[in-house]
C-alpha cells in the first residue's frame, strides 16, 4: 500500500495550506538573517534606580557569605580539643603546650594567661578571644582583681593557681565563691570543685559516712592522704553546718 500521495492527490484547499506554510517559513527565514533588530540606545547604569537594586543585591550577597561561614560559639579555653584547635587555627605546638598546661590541672583564667601558656600569635589572639567564655565567678574575680591592683599584685602566669597571701585577696575571693554545705552537698557538687579529683571526692564520702556528720571544715584534713598543700584552695568553697 502506497502511504505517500502525490502532491496533486491533495485537494486545493489542502495545497494552499502546504504552500501558506512554506511561504511563512521564507519569510521567517528572511526576517531571520536580513533584519537587524540591534537597538543603539544606550542604557544608563549610574541611574539612582539601578544603583539602588545593585546595592539590594550586593547586600544579599554579604548575607549569604556570611551564612555559609562557618560560625564559632562561646567557648572555654581550657577545653579545646585537638580538632577544635586545628579549626581556629592553632598549631599543634600550641594545643600540646595548653594540654600539658592543664594535666597539671591548672586553670587558664584570662586571654593574657591563654598567650603565655600557648604562645599563639597577637593576631590570632585577637581573632580567637573574643569567643572566650570563662566561667562567671572568675570573671568577677578579675574584676575586682583589677580594681585592687594597688593592693594586691598577682602574676598573670599562674592566675589560675595563685596563692592569696593576704587577707584583702582572701575577702576577694570569699565575696565571689558560694560555700557549698559538705554535710548535705551531693557527689556531683563536690566533684565539681576545684582541686578535687573523683579520687578525693569518694574519700570525703565515706568519711562523711563514717563520722555521720562532719561539726567543722577543717575534719577533712583527718581524711587519708588528704592534700594538705591544696587545703586553703578547697575551703573556700566548703563549709561544715
Amino acid at each position: 500500500m502506497n502511504l505517500f500521495k502525490p502532491h496533486f492527490w491533495y485537494n486545493k484547499r489542502q495545497r494552499n495550506g502546504v504552500l501558506f506554510l512554506v511561504s511563512i517559513i521564507l519569510i521567517l527565514q528572511f526576517v531571520y538573517f536580513y533584519v537587524d533588530f540591534s537597538s543603539d540606545k544606550i542604557i544608563n547604569t549610574n541611574s539612582s534606580e539601578i544603583s539602588y537594586f545593585q546595592k539590594q543585591i550586593d547586600s544579599l550577597k554579604i548575607i549569604a557569605l556570611e551564612n555559609i561561614k562557618p560560625k564559632i560559639f562561646p567557648f572555654n579555653p581550657n577545653y579545646i580539643t585537638d580538632f577544635k584547635g586545628g579549626k581556629l587555627g592553632m598549631s599543634i605546638q600550641e594545643i600540646d603546650r595548653l594540654h600539658e598546661y592543664r594535666k597539671q590541672r591548672k586553670f587558664v583564667n584570662s586571654v593574657k594567661e591563654f598567650q603565655q601558656i600557648t604562645k599563639i600569635s597577637d593576631s590570632l589572639l585577637n581573632e580567637i578571644s573574643p569567643y572566650f567564655k570563662f566561667p562567671d565567678w572568675v570573671v568577677k574575680r578579675n574584676k575586682l582583681l583589677a580594681k585592687n591592683k594597688k593592693v594586691t599584685s598577682f602574676s598573670s602566669s599562674n592566675f589560675s593557681n595563685v596563692s592569696f597571701s593576704t587577707e584583702i585577696s582572701s575577702e576577694i575571693e570569699k565575696s565571689i565563691i558560694k560555700k557549698i554545705n559538705i554535710n548535705t552537698a551531693s557527689f556531683k557538687a563536690i566533684l565539681k570543685i576545684p582541686n578535687i579529683d573523683y579520687e578525693l571526692c569518694k574519700k570525703i564520702f565515706e568519711y562523711r559516712d563514717e563520722v555521720a556528720e562532719l561539726q567543722d571544715i577543717s575534719e577533712i584534713k583527718n581524711i587519708d592522704n588528704f592534700p594538705i598543700d591544696k587545703y586553703d584552695r578547697i575551703v573556700l568553697y566548703l563549709k561544715a553546718e
